[in-house]
C-alpha cells in the first residue's frame, strides 16, 4: 500500500529524536519509536496533540478525503490501516518488533474489516483497511460525533510502544445531488432496477441455517447512463449517486428482517460509497455493478414478531420512531414471525446502536459468478468451517425443490443427508456458483421508443461476511463465512428529455 507522506518533521540533533509533527496522513507512535507502528489514514489529515497526546483526525461529513462514502449523510466512514516499519516518518529509522502489533478490543470492534499485519520487520508493511463509522449527534444530525480513539500497541527492543488516534465526525455541507442528463434529447439517460415480490435468494454463513432467505421487495438501484447512443454503441457506463436527496438514498431498500434458529436479526444496508458504478448493455441486457455496503446488523433477541420495526397504517411499530409517521417502501415475509408479512420502511429503523456494521461488497452480474475455490473460500475474513453436513454426508446434492416453501428463497445445494439441509459445496475444493439472467429491454435497442423495460433479469454475486461479534448470530449462521445472493430485477430505461 502506498502511504501518502505529508509530514513536516524537524530533526533534533544526533540523538535521533524527532520534533512534533505539523500534520500527518501517516500517524506516528506517540510512545516508543515513532516509525515502528503507524496508522495509515490515506488522504485524510490528522493534527498532533502535543507530547504523548493522540493525533486527531476531524472529518467533515461528506468530505471525500476522509469520509469514504463521500456523502453528507449524517455519518462519517473513516478508513484506517495499521502498518509497521514506516519509511514515511522522516528522521526515524524503524526497528525490529519482538511481536506483531495489537489493537485494543474496542478498536477491533469499531474498525470493521481491519486485519493487522503479522510481520515484525520490513518496510511499510500494512494490513487491511478497516472502517470506523461515526454518526453525528442531535435530532438534526448537526452535532459532532462522540470521539473515538483507535489504540495500537507494539513491542520492540527498546520496550513497548503505543499509537493513539482520535477520530471525530463533524457536520459537512450537503451538496446538491447530481441528476441524470444528456446533451441530446432521446438518448438513454437512466436505468432503474427494482426487486420484485418473488424470485430473490439470500444465503449467509457456512451452517446453512441462514440460507434461503429473501431480499426485501421493492428495493431499488438507480443509475445514470452515459457513453451509449441511439444506433452504434449499446454499452452504457452506469453511475448512481447515493446519500440524502439522491434517487438511491442512504440505504439499499428498506430494512431486511431475518429469523434463523430463533435469532431475530434486522439488517439495514447502507451504501458505503458514492457513486455506485457499473455497465449496462441496452442490446443484450448484460449488467455488471459492484455495490459496497455497510450491513448494520441489529440482534433483536426476544423480538421474533418484530424482527425489524413495521410500518402499519402509516405509523412505525417499534424502533426509534415508534408511533411516528412512515411510508412503506419494502415488503418481506419472515417464516416463524407473526404475522409473517412485514411492511417495511426506511423511516422505521431499530432503536439503539447496531451490534456490528459489516463491510459487504456485492459484485453483481447478470452472468455466472463463481467464488474462489474451497476449502474455506472466505479464510481472509476468518472462515474456519466449510459446511455443517453430518459426518459421512457431503454437500453434493440437488435440494428437493427450487423454492423454499417456508422462507420464500431458492434452494441451491444441499447435504446428501439429511436431504433438505442447505450448504455451500466448498469443503472438497468446490466453488459457490450462482447464475444470472440477461433480459434485453423492449422495445429492442436501437428503437427510439422510451421508456424501455424488461422483466426476468437476475443479478447474482457471492461474497464474504465478517463475524458480527454476537455469538448467537455467528454460531447459528456460521460467521465469518460465505454469502450468496440472487437478485431479480425489473429494469426500466428512460431517455433524456
Amino acid at each position: 500500500m502506498t502511504l501518502v507522506n505529508r509530514l513536516a518533521i524537524l530533526a533534533l540533533g544526533a540523538a535521533g529524536l524527532v520534533a512534533p509533527l505539523a500534520q500527518a496522513t501517516v500517524v506516528p507512535q506517540q510512545k516508543g519509536n515513532p516509525c515502528d507502528a503507524v496508522w495509515d489514514i490515506g488522504d485524510a489529515t490528522a493534527q498532533p496533540g502535543g507530547g504523548k497526546k493522540p493525533y486527531t483526525l476531524t472529518c467533515a461529513d461528506g468530505d471525500a478525503t476522509c469520509d469514504s462514502d463521500g456523502a453528507a449523510n449524517g455519518s462519517c466512514a473513516i478508513r484506517i490501516n495499521a502498518c509497521v516499519g514506516s519509511t514515511k516518518v522522516a528522521g526515524c529509522t524503524p526497528g525490529a518488533l519482538t511481536a506483531p502489533v495489537k489493537i485494543s478490543p474496542g478498536t477491533s470492534k469499531r474498525a470493521q474489516g481491519i486485519v493487522l499485519p503479522t510481520a515484525t520487520t520490513g518496510s511499510d508493511v500494512c494490513g487491511t483497511q478497516g472502517t470506523v463509522s461515526l454518526p453525528l449527534r442531535g435530532k438534526k444530525k448537526d452535532k459532532p460525533s462522540k470521539p473515538f480513539i483507535a489504540v495500537m500497541t507494539s513491542k520492540g527492543a527498546g520496550g513497548g510502544g503505543r499509537n493513539r488516534l482520535k477520530l471525530v465526525c463533524t457536520k459537512g455541507t450537503p451538496q446538491p445531488p447530481a441528476r441524470c442528463s444528456r446533451e441530446a434529447p432521446g438518448l438513454p439517460a437512466k436505468i432503474v432496477l427494482q426487486v420484485p415480490e418473488s424470485g430473490s435468494d439470500l444465503d449467509t454463513g457456512f451452517t446453512g441455517v441462514s440460507h434461503n432467505s429473501v431480499v426485501t421487495a421493492q428495493a431499488k438501484l438507480n443509475y445514470c447512463l452515459t457513453g451509449c447512443d441511439a444506433s452504434t454503441n449499446p454499452t452504457c457506463a452506469a453511475s448512481g449517486d447515493t446519500g440524502p436527496g439522491t434517487d438511491n438514498g442512504e440505504t439499499f431498500g428498506a430494512p431486511l428482517p431475518l429469523l434463523a434458529a430463533n435469532v431475530p436479526v434486522c439488517v439495514v444496508n447502507r451504501f458505503r460509497e458514492s457513486p455506485i458504478t457499473g455497465t449496462f448493455n441496452l442490446q443484450t441486457g448484460e449488467m455488471q455493478s459492484t455495490v459496497k455496503l455497510f450491513a448494520d446488523t441489529y440482534v433483536r433477541l426476544g423480538k421474533a414478531d418484530l424482527v425489524c420495526p413495521r410500518c402499519n397504517n402509516g405509523k412505525c411499530v417499534g424502533g426509534k420512531r415508534d408511533g411516528q409517521s412512515c411510508t412503506v417502501n419494502g415488503t418481506s415475509r419472515v417464516a416463524g414471525s407473526f404475522p409473517p408479512e412485514y411492511n417495511l420502511s426506511t423511516d422505521c429503523l431499530p432503536e439503539n446502536a447496531p451490534t456490528a456494521s459489516l463491510l459487504i461488497d456485492l459484485p453483481l452480474t447478470t452472468e455466472t459468478f463463481t467464488s474462489p475455490p474451497g476449502p474455506k473460500p472466505c479464510a481472509d475474513v476468518g472462515q474456519r468451517v466449510d459446511d455443517n453436513c453430518p459426518t459421512g454426508s457431503t454437500c453434493t446434492n440437488a435440494c428437493p425443490s427450487e423454492v423454499d416453501a417456508g422462507r420464500g428463497g431458492l434452494h441451491q445445494t444441499c447435504c446428501s443427508a439429511p436431504p433438505n439441509s442447505p450448504c455451500f459445496p466448498t469443503k472438497s475444493g468446490g466453488s459457490i456458483v450462482r447464475t444470472g439472467i440477461r433480459a434485453p429491454v423492449t422495445p429492442a435497442w436501437p428503437d427510439p421508443t422510451y421508456p424501455k423495460t424488461s422483466e426476468g433479469s437476475k443479478l447474482v454475486a457471492t461474497f464474504c461476511i465478517p463475524k458480527t461479534g454476537d455469538s448467537s448470530v455467528d454460531g447459528s449462521s456460521g460467521l465469518p463465512g460465505p454469502g450468496a445472493i440472487v437478485l431479480p430485477a425489473t429494469q426500466t430505461v428512460t431517455a433524456s428529455e
